[in-house]
């Protein structure tokens, strides 16, 4: 949930191996936004200086399952 700020938000589908499997699709943000990332989707979010966002998960943070986004 977006409150302060924007910008925008590029999403993809991903096989098991992290590999883009489908169209890149782009989204614009801003205050007010709500944005899901299912499953097997890999996301890059370009956003203003000072944007602030609640995110919620339905598992802890954890920095070990990071990997770097394909999207350029």
């Amino acid at each position: 949930y977006f409150l302060e700020g924007g910008g925008t938000i590029q999403t993809a589908y991903v096989d098991a191996e992290g590999r883009i499997v489908g169209e890149i699709r782009r989204f614009e943000v801003r205050p007010g936004s709500v944005i899901r990332i299912p499953p097997y989707h890999t996301h890059r979010f370009d956003l203003l200086p000072n944007t602030r966002f609640v995110a919620f998960s339905s598992m802890p943070f954890n920095a070990g399952d990071m990997s770097s986004c394909p999207i350029e």
